[in-house]
């Protein structure tokens, strides 16, 4: 894999894989985020086998190739770098050169191959929403959801259809929000998100302004732009 990509198209990505993959796992590939290099795209893969999340990117490829690099140790390095292009180069023992100015690091990764696959969501009902409803809904719900481990049902957002609207509801026990909006479409049956999706969710909603695509299939919600999509295990 030989490619360069912009420093702060980079940095982006890899903002929005490093809070799922530092999470604590007995696993250690899942602390590292999969470097996919197409013909004129890299795309970063990240997941906890809960939530996950693919992030596509415009970047000059010279090779083509896919490696899983340590996550956090990748994002410290292209904090650090100005703003020249960055040049990522895959060497044997699956080791990584990241060069950019006069900077030149490497990093030691894992086998791409053992990386968990991505779910493929086909069959998915998918509409159109607004990102800045779905924004909304979760904000006015998601602080009365339970953070109490022993009660996993209530550790969530309740997605239910109330006529022709659609209703988020969370609560601990003691206190209750809901909020009923019309999404554009109707659920076939009622789900509950767990607050650890809905969180990563809502990270990456903010500052989002155009319209999302959202889907729900057997026991994955997604959500995708053309840029990225999420998935989060119900």
């Amino acid at each position: 894999m030989i490619l360069e990509i912009m420093r702060d198209t980079l940095l982006d990505s890899l903002s929005k894989t490093v809070p799922i993959t530092e999470k604590r796992t007995s696993l250690p590939i899942l602390s590292h985020v999969l470097l996919e290099a197409g013909s004129s795209t890299l795309t970063l893969i990240a997941t906890d086998l809960e939530v996950g999340i693919r992030v596509i990117n415009e970047s000059q490829v010279t090779e083509p190739g896919s490696l899983a690099i340590p996550s956090k140790k990748m994002y410290e390095i292209v904090r650090e770098l100005g703003t020249s292009p960055v040049s990522l180069r895959s060497l044997e023992k699956n080791r990584m050169v990241i060069e950019a100015g006069h900077g030149v690091f490497e990093l030691s990764g894992m086998d791409a191959g053992e990386y968990p696959a991505w779910l493929t969501l086909d069959q998915a009902q998918a509409v159109t929403v607004s990102a800045e409803k779905l924004l909304h809904m979760i904000d006015k719900t998601m602080f009365a959801a339970s953070t109490d481990d022993s009660r996993f049902n209530l550790n969530g957002i309740l997605f239910e259809q109330e006529g022709q609207h659609t209703r988020f509801v969370a609560t601990d026990g003691h206190r209750l929000a809901f909020i009923n909006e019309d999404l554009g479409f109707t659920l076939e049956s009622s789900v509950v998100v767990p607050r650890k999706g809905i969180g990563e969710l809502r990270r990456v909603l903010e500052g989002i302004k155009e319209e999302i695509v959202l889907g729900i299939e057997q026991k994955n919600l997604f959500v995708k732009t053309e840029r990225f999509m999420m998935t989060v295990r119900l």
